[in-house]
């Protein structure tokens, strides 16, 4: 039985067809490029690049690090703070543009069968594949009418080094989770993205209302399907699980006072005389061992110095 619920975005929670959010998202950021002195067909360009080495990524870094080198390689007239630039995209009306000319809609029901599930004390993830910043994530979450907050993970490109359909990011995923696969169940739209992750041992479920089964793989009656209220009626059937103990968050706390406070100098003073009373009592047992008088271990403990404190104090 699963305890864990990952659900991809763009399709899932939000209400969204990917080729048309695809081709408006290319033209406003061939706009957005435009407008910031560079070349926004070519800049376009080297973005597929990017994209499609994060696709292809096995391993050799985040798929952060992966995208930039290939952006910089195709495109090595970009200028240093292109990353800032890219970043504030999401957050400018570009991308609300994108939003309007993809149709993107919020999902009323997506949002009940989260809230449901956490009532339930599921624990729940966002798995939508690992190819944009998580601010652009957290957009489309606003978008969906859903809160990062909701979520107990987010996968975006800053933190993993695949991309769906490759088993490797699901495992990843688990791993940050601390679970096995056995106890996720993966709700995507993507035939060929989403329900991979049922090779793992995963429970499945396929969201039909905008479907994507680019491969026209076979969808079994192994595999549970259906729209939005299917899922939600069966989240309605799952039972309570026990609620988990609160995770204990420690945090070290750093004090810092002016080194000419009394705090300080107490503290300098009173750290001062431990230290000449260790050095007092480590050169009176020397002394001792080698056969030294009491008169003369009495005299090596009066005549020790003070030791001067350290000039820093946390």
């Amino acid at each position: 039985m699963f305890n864990t619920v990952l659900f991809d975005l763009d399709g899932t929670l939000l209400g969204l067809d990917m080729k048309k959010f695809m081709d408006a998202y290319m033209k406003e950021m061939a706009v957005y490029a435009t407008e910031k002195g560079l070349n926004g067909p070519l800049f376009v360009s080297s973005l597929f690049k990017g994209v499609a080495a994060m696709q292809d990524n096995e391993g050799q870094g985040t798929n952060h690090d992966v995208f930039w080198k290939v952006m910089r390689a195709s495109y090595p007239e970009l200028p240093e703070e292109v990353e800032e630039w890219t970043d504030e995209f999401y957050t400018g009306e570009h991308f609300e543009n994108v939003r309007r000319e993809s149709e993107a809609k919020t999902l009323t029901l997506a949002q009940t069968i989260i809230r449901l599930l956490k009532k339930k004390n599921y624990r729940v993830a966002l798995a939508t594949t690992p190819l944009f910043p998580l601010v652009a994530v957290e957009k489309r979450l606003e978008w969906a009418g859903l809160k990062p907050s909701e979520f107990e993970l987010i996968t975006t490109y800053e933190d993993y080094s695949y991309a769906k359909p490759d088993l490797r990011y699901y495992r990843a995923v688990c791993e940050k989770l601390g679970v096995e696969p056995t106890e996720c169940y993966m709700v995507g739209n993507d035939m060929w993205e989403d329900m991979s992750a049922r090779h793992l041992g995963m429970d499945v479920f396929f969201c039909t209302p905008y479907a994507v089964n680019n491969k026209r793989d076979d969808i079994t009656s192994s595999i549970q399907r259906g729209d939005l209220m299917t899922l939600l009626e069966y989240v309605t059937r799952l039972p309570e699980l026990p609620k988990r103990p609160p995770k204990k968050v420690t945090r070290k706390v750093v004090k810092r006072v002016p080194k000419d406070s009394p705090e300080a100098i107490a503290y300098f003073q009173k750290k001062a005389e431990e230290e000449a009373a260790a050095k007092a009592a480590a050169e009176a047992e020397a002394a001792a061992a080698e056969g030294a008088d009491g008169a003369e271990v009495a005299e090596i403990a009066d005549s020790a110095e003070v030791a001067e404190a350290g000039s820093d104090i946390q």
